[in-house]
This record gives structure tokens, sequence and C-alpha cells, in this order.
């Protein structure tokens, strides 16, 4: 995990308008340096808030195209779920 303590501000994430902000490119290139670095193994689920995101997430894992096989995106888009099904589930 990243340390926190590393960074000026005491966080290892901006908010979005933060992020865009170009005036904060060098926070930018400290956040480059904490990523997060997993596998497709690693994740047992991926959970969105609402369903009508899931079609722009399969999206975006159908678009990883240099690591990945076919058939490791397809366990990927298989671990989606939603808050809202899930809520309603339980």
């Amino acid at each position: 995990m990243p340390d926190p303590s590393k960074y000026d501000n005491g966080r290892i994430m901006l908010l979005e308008e933060e992020f865009a902000d170009p005036l904060l490119s060098e926070e930018n290139d400290k956040l480059l340096k904490a990523k997060l670095k997993f596998e497709p193994n690693d994740i047992n689920y991926i959970i969105i808030q609402r369903e009508d995101e899931r079609l722009d997430l399969i999206q975006e894992i159908e678009r990883i195209k240099q690591k990945y096989d076919d058939d490791t995106k397809k366990v990927l888009i298989s671990k989606i779920l939603t808050a809202e099904r899930i809520s309603s589930d339980f």
C-alpha cells in the first residue's frame, strides 16, 4: 500500500477536480508513483453503483489490449456487481 506520509498533503488520492487542475501536475506526478499494482486474479468483485454504469465498464475492460487475453477479460466482466443489486438481494 502506498505510504501517505510521502505526499505533502498526507493523502494518496486527489478529488477528480483536483486531479484535472494543470497547476497540480507535480501532485499528479507523485500519485503516478503510488500506483497500486495487482493482477486480474487478485480481483474477487468489481462493484459499481448503478446498473447503467455496467456497459461503460465492460467496454473499458474490453479495451485492455496489451496485457490480458480475451478469457481473462471475460472473467473480469463476470465479476461486475452493482450496489443496487446487492442492496436489493440482501
